[in-house]
């Protein structure tokens, strides 16, 4: 598993997939942004996979983008794709600022700090259920 902070096409298991993609597949995501980095990655990858003849669904947002041949609208597809990755992005740096801000304000009180920040108890039910899919092959890393 790695971070959203690493490209896409350096993500060992995201790689593979989208070499794997051809023309006429369609890659289900739940949300577009998840195909990268940042605002550029994602957009960089998303068109890549567009050109190639991928067509990209999305749950989160239930949307489905493809590039038909028609120039008005692929022009409205990249619209769409500008917009959302764009508002994505924005999004994340949002969340980042409030979690910032957040921490910071708990921080003045060292009891609370070490309330929040202690650590989740371990799920060993979840952890049980991913090592049996990871022995299946049906999850990732």
């Amino acid at each position: 598993m790695c971070s959203g902070t690493v490209p896409a096409t350096k993500r060992e298991q995201l790689s593979r997939l989208l070499d794997k993609l051809r023309k006429g597949d369609v890659l289900v995501v739940w949300w577009i942004d998840r195909l990268g980095r940042d605002y550029h990655d994602s957009e960089k990858t998303i068109r890549d996979l567009l050109n190639r003849g991928v067509t990209i669904k999305t749950i989160n947002q239930d949307m489905t983008f493809a590039y038909t041949g028609n120039d008005m609208q692929d022009m409205t597809t990249n619209i769409q794709l500008t917009m959302i990755t764009a508002m994505a992005a924005a999004e994340r740096k949002n969340r980042l600022a409030y979690a910032k801000a957040g921490r910071q304000a708990i921080k003045q009180d060292p009891k609370l700090w070490a309330e929040k920040f202690s650590g989740r108890q371990r799920n060993n039910e979840r952890t049980l259920k991913v090592i049996e899919l990871l022995e299946q092959g049906l999850v990732c890393t």
